[in-house]
């Protein structure tokens, strides 16, 4: 045991200089690249909605996006926390320096979870290529990964910390509403008084059925705008087709195709990256390489953690994950960014994490009646 410690601290401080050589090539990509396509040095696409944030918050110029009424919280969107944190620090280089922060707390709250290998994890993090813009501009993946990583120190801790639950769920909710939601369904569905405690495969039933018949509801209502993306149809998108069915009572027959495209994308069709994609405009870094090869990520780290049987739905972690991944496949958007949370996920199943199990205080619970009774027989 005491000869293997130096090669250990050896990895482990070869692991620190690799981290630290990462972060510094970030703020070099950020200076040379980043920072120029926000203030028109170049003509590059860098990040998802951070030019949106931005001028929501005044952080720059835009007379269209300054007069729009947006609301920054609505069952369409979410632009609080972004918007917040540019309000709060109004400078690129200032945004990027808090990312690099949240991602360095991230990987140390990934050294503290139980079976977690740091070197593993943070390979599998960065090689996804929606990583590195993440943590140059202002969007909402750092706050995703930043809330997941949270979550899932506070199911690992014994006790559980109720600061660090308002924690997950604040940070939740300035990322996605929808991460927040589902955290909150989660720990009420495992509270100790809820009905579907430790029967997960029951409770993603009951959801299922559940947005089969509130979905066309809320259509009718004309809370979902459902008749644009229908319309869209004609031009052989899938997905509102898929949204066709859905809002006549279908969600149980295109759930499971909705959840893959969201994960997957255009893996599902790889013609794509021979016709299509060669076409499109590759100064255009988040649409065309990013989107695109974050998928390509989300489906090898999924088949691993397959391969590996990491996906057990008694796993605290992979429960979550289902949960959500149902709860996005409602939405009528095909977005493979708000799966962010999942791939994080993904990468702490493949990295050894050991996710506390549903059945832990179930069978417990059972040990401690059975005693109870046993005088009694």
């Amino acid at each position: 045991m005491t000869l293997d410690q130096p090669k250990t601290t050896i990895w482990r401080w070869l692991l620190l200089w690799i981290i630290t050589g990462y972060v510094v090539l970030c703020l070099w990509v950020f200076f040379a690249y980043v920072e120029p396509s926000f203030l028109g040095g170049n003509h590059l696409r860098i990040g998802a909605d951070s030019t949106t944030y931005l001028a929501l918050a005044g952080v720059i110029p835009d007379s269209t996006i300054s007069a729009m009424q947006t609301q920054l919280v609505s069952i369409q969107g979410n632009f609080l926390g972004p918007v917040a944190i540019a309000k709060v620090i109004p400078s690129l280089f200032g945004i990027a320096l808090l990312n690099l922060a949240l991602f360095v707390i991230c990987l140390w709250i990934a050294n503290s979870l139980p079976g977690v290998k740091l070197g593993r994890f943070f390979w599998a993090v960065i090689l996804n290529p929606l990583t590195t813009p993440s943590l140059l501009t202002l969007n909402k993946e750092i706050l995703s990964f930043f809330s997941i990583m949270l979550l899932m120190l506070y199911i690992s801790k014994e006790p559980r910390s109720r600061i660090l639950l308002m924690c997950v769920l604040v940070t939740g909710m300035m990322a996605r509403w929808e991460q927040a939601f589902v955290t909150v369904l989660f720990l009420l569905f495992e509270h100790g008084k809820s009905p579907v405690r430790g029967r997960p495969r029951l409770l993603l039933a009951l959801m299922v059925l559940g947005i089969t018949f509130m979905y066309p509801f809320f259509v009718k209502l004309g809370i979902v705008g459902i008749a644009a993306l229908i319309g869209a149809g004609a031009e052989g998108n899938v997905m509102p087709k898929f949204n066709d069915i859905q809002a006549h009572y279908g969600f149980p027959i295109i759930f499971a195709p909705k959840v893959f495209l969201n994960l997957w994308g255009e893996v599902l069709r790889p013609s794509y990256f021979w016709t299509d994609y060669l076409k499109g405009d590759f100064s255009d870094l988040q649409n065309f390489f990013a989107i695109p090869f974050h998928c390509v990520a989300m489906f090898v780290v999924c088949w691993i953690a397959a391969f590996r049987r990491k996906l057990s739905i008694r796993k605290a972690s992979i429960y979550w994950m289902a949960i959500y991944l149902i709860a996005t496949a409602a939405t009528p958007l095909f977005q493979p960014r708000y799966q962010f949370a999942v791939y994080i996920i993904l990468c702490l199943e493949i990295s050894g994490f050991q996710s506390p199990l549903l059945q832990t205080r179930i069978r417990t619970d059972r040990t401690r009646a059975v005693r109870h009774l046993s005088p009694a027989l």
